[in-house]
């Protein structure tokens, strides 16, 4: 039911900075014209879901956001490409993360860290 669950994992693992990573903003993009109803009511639910996640994601440190256009989500045949593009996203944020980290150590809020 949580599309982007910040907050649970901050309280599950007690942890100060999570890392999240949005696969639903670009993959959106893939369902085009809404030529049925089928494409109607999937468009519904990706901008519900969007307004959710949109107050979810203010309580990540750092947002990882792959470029997935083209590749859907819900094809396991993807999957293999989603997960080339998501390390290539994240690899992409490790000088920001780095940054965050170390102004954390040295006690700044890693959430107050401009990225």
């Amino acid at each position: 039911m949580d599309n982007l669950p910040v907050a649970a994992v901050r309280e599950e693992h007690h942890v100060g900075m999570v890392v999240a990573v949005d696969v639903l903003s670009l993959s959106d993009q893939r369902i085009g014209r809404l030529r049925t109803g089928a494409h109607v009511v999937l468009k519904a639910y990706h901008t519900m879901v969007k307004k959710i996640m949109e107050s979810q994601d203010r309580q990540a440190a750092l947002i990882v956001v792959p470029n997935v256009a083209g590749l859907s989500v819900l094809n396991f045949r993807d999957a293999v490409k989603l997960n080339e593009c998501g390390e290539e996203a994240a690899r992409a944020l490790v000088p920001r993360l780095r940054t965050m980290l170390e102004k954390s150590l040295a006690g700044a809020d890693p959430y107050a860290c401009p990225i």
